[in-house]
């Protein structure tokens, strides 16, 4: 079995096995107090492989947040994003908000996701003053999803449908992997 193959069954069973451990339907949920329906949001990105300018390319992502379910399928909340990007000839450090709304297409295995970045950018080249510049991004996709308890995994596959030219997902032909993780009451 492939290693791809062997990581996506896995997170099959694992969802089938955390499948209705939660005794309080999400319509009585929904019918909380907003404070019972806010959870802790985030994501982490990874990404490193070949550089159009050359050598390697490295693509880190670090982005706490908060969200709220609006109802028993759909979440929004907002992220503020930390991204790190360098190769041999130049860096990037970026930061900015990030809004997002989830829709659970079959609920706790499938969600679409769409969200709109606007992220301040500082690029440095090696022998050239720091440009600073701001760079949008609208990001639509879907991807799996685990519950675990209060902690929802997931695994997120966006295309950036704006393509900015400044934009980090240039690199990987405006395709984002990504994993975040959120812990719902």
């Amino acid at each position: 079995m492939k290693p791809g193959s062997f990581i996506f069954t896995a997170l099959l069973l694992i969802n089938a096995s955390v499948i209705a451990q939660d005794n309080t339907s999400q319509k009585e949920k929904n019918q909380q107090p907003i404070a019972k329906r806010i959870f802790w949001a985030g994501n982490m990105g990874f990404w490193y492989g070949s550089s159009p300018y050359g050598g390697s390319l490295l693509y880190l992502e670090f982005s706490p947040g908060i969200g709220i379910s609006l109802s028993e399928f759909w979440r929004a909340g907002s992220i503020f994003a930390f991204q790190y990007i360098s190769s041999q000839l130049f860096y990037t450090l970026a930061y900015g908000p990030i809004a997002f709304v989830q829709y659970e297409l079959i609920p706790d295995n499938l969600v679409l996701h769409s969200e709109f970045e606007i992220l301040r950018y500082r690029i440095k080249w090696s022998d050239m003053p720091a440009i600073k510049l701001w760079v949008p991004a609208w990001l639509i996709g879907g991807g799996i999803i685990v519950r675990s308890g209060n902690l929802l995994t997931q695994l997120l596959v966006l295309y950036d449908l704006l393509q900015h030219p400044n934009s980090p997902y240039a690199y990987t032909n405006y395709l984002v992997l990504r994993v975040g993780f959120s812990i719902i009451p």
